[in-house]
């Protein structure tokens, strides 16, 4: 975060997340470096607290907190993944934050954590455990019971967590226009539960094939599904349809293994189109705004028929 004023502030978080863009496309690695971030602004507002404007890469929302579990989701749409591809563009969003009031950011770790029946909390109960606090929205108590909710879950973290907190002090408790900020970082649990994957390569026809991917795709599974995708694009199966409706869980490692697959696809000049997306991969593209460059089928049969008829349309 960052405090400034004018037209400076209303700039440089373009600014920056361009640049970093640029930078990662730019670097020795590209191809399997990118990323999600959030960067903001602060600028003392006209009555009293902070205008903090976000913007977002493909981020997960931050989270507006006013007190007596009143919680709101900053959000800013069409923000889209760093790194990935060139010319993307980002999305900002403006809050009054006022005295008494937080403001909560966090990496994919925490909302990827997971229950006792091995379901992943999501942003719903992020949102959920939020809204039931009834203690104090400064930075350093939000912190604090984020933490101890993390560490009450039965398998801690899947993920590396990184939580950042801001919050403005009531006027009566500040000495004059200030806010503070508390930052914490959570190391993976050092167990997770055993993960089950499989892709199966069903229809293969010249330069396209169709594979159908099963299970949890999560750190461990998301190198497997990549190595083999990339496998058969170098057989010659440029074009891949990967039909994913028996997959029963998919974090950002999962994610970023599309993502990886997508721009190797991109190299031979094929693509990569998904089928039977589930919900929480659907909301990641969507977040990170690749939904406009991934088509998306509702099955594997309306792929394969928009493929032959992309393929008459090109030879017409």
């Amino acid at each position: 975060m960052r405090r400034t004023r004018g037209r400076r502030a209303r700039t440089s978080r373009d600014v920056v997340l361009t640049s970093l863009n640029t930078a990662l496309l730019l670097d020795a690695a590209v191809g399997s470096r990118f990323c999600t971030a959030v960067f903001g602004v602060l600028e003392p507002h006209e009555e009293e607290g902070f205008t903090v404007t976000v913007a977002t890469g493909g981020h997960p929302p931050a989270y507006h907190l006013r007190g007596q579990g009143a919680v709101e989701a900053v959000q800013p749409k069409g923000g889209m993944l760093i790194g990935a591809i060139a010319g993307a563009h980002f999305a900002s969003h403006s809050i009054h934050l006022a005295p008494g009031e937080g403001l909560l950011l966090y990496t994919d770790g925490l909302t990827e954590v997971r229950t006792l029946g091995g379901e992943m909390i999501g942003e719903e109960g992020l949102t959920r455990f939020l809204s039931a606090r009834t203690a104090s929205v400064s930075a350093a108590a939000v912190i604090g019971d984020t933490v101890d909710f993390l560490d009450a879950m039965p398998h801690g973290a899947g993920d590396d967590v990184a939580l950042l907190a801001l919050s403005v002090p009531l006027a009566d408790a500040a000495d004059g226009l200030s806010a503070t900020a508390t930052a914490y970082t959570i190391a993976p649990a050092g167990e997770t539960p055993v993960t089950d994957f499989r892709l199966t390569a069903q229809h293969t026809d010249g330069d396209l094939a169709l594979a159908h991917v099963a299970g949890e795709l999560d750190i461990d599974t998301a190198p497997h599904l990549r190595a083999q995708a990339l496998a058969l694009i170098e057989q010659g199966h440029r074009h891949l349809i990967l039909d994913l409706g028996a997959v029963t869980f998919c974090d950002s490692s999962g994610f970023n293994a599309l993502v990886g697959i997508f721009r190797c696809a991109k190299t031979v000049e094929g693509t990569l189109v998904l089928a039977a997306v589930p919900d929480r991969l659907e909301r990641l593209l969507n977040l990170t705004g690749l939904d406009t460059l991934l088509p998306v089928h509702p099955t594997a049969a309306h792929a394969l028929v928009a493929h032959t008829r992309s393929q008459d349309t090109a030879t017409a």
